[in-house]
């Protein structure tokens, strides 16, 4: 498992329990709690891509979106976080210290926006309090019809009402489906605490992901 800049563009994916285990072991300043996978991305050709941009250590490596329902959420130089939309991000970019891409604006200045698909799927969201001193992560499994995960999912907006209702003012959907992994520690090990919805419930390989980590 890597923890390093190098395996950026590199079509490189690891599992969240391998991510996160690797930044534990690479950067003992940091307490690593846990964490959960990222942006959307494909692997049918090379390199590997990203849909949203992509903030790391403070560094740019990407800046581009692949289409206009993409978005950010956004660790600041302050130590605030953000969820942010395309029209946005140039002015917030060089204070960007952690980003990782999104797609649908879920909950905005404190809103549910209006969706018309109403599918229910596995989730991860990301959202940021109104001052940006808390962030919150959301998981929720699905496909139970196929993989017996104990759970058909959820929608955007039964995800949006959630994280309102845990004091989200603004939220983004992440990557879902087979790719929502929910990795927390235990012990010096860090496990899987959820059942992805993949074929006996395994865990994905995943681009990139956000780790819960406190100093």
């Amino acid at each position: 498992p890597k923890d390093d800049d190098a395996s950026y563009g590199a079509s490189v994916t690891q599992k969240m329990t391998e991510q996160i285990s690797a930044l534990a072991n690479k950067r003992p300043s940091l307490n690593v709690l846990g964490g959960v996978n990222g942006d959307f991305f494909q692997t049918q050709t090379k390199p590997y891509t990203i849909q949203g941009a992509f903030h790391r250590g403070g560094k740019c490596y990407k800046d581009t979106f692949q289409d206009v329902v993409c978005t950010l959420f956004a660790i600041l130089d302050d130590g605030t976080c953000a969820c942010l939309n395309q029209n946005e991000y140039p002015s917030y970019k060089s204070r960007i210290k952690e980003a990782v891409g999104a797609r649908m604006n879920l909950v905005e200045n404190g809103s549910m926006l209006s969706f018309t698909d109403t599918r229910l799927e596995p989730r991860t969201v990301s959202g940021a309090s109104k001052d940006g001193h808390r962030a919150y992560l959301l998981i929720v499994d699905g496909r139970e019809d196929l993989y017996k995960t104990g759970s058909y999912g959820g929608s955007y907006e039964a995800c949006a009402r959630l994280m309102i209702a845990a004091g989200a003012y603004e939220a983004i959907n992440n990557d879902g489906g087979g790719s929502s992994s929910f990795v927390v520690k235990s012990g010096t090990r860090y496990v899987l605490h959820n059942k992805p919805g993949n074929s006996n419930n395994t865990e994905r390989a995943v681009f990139n992901g956000m780790a819960v980590v406190s100093r």
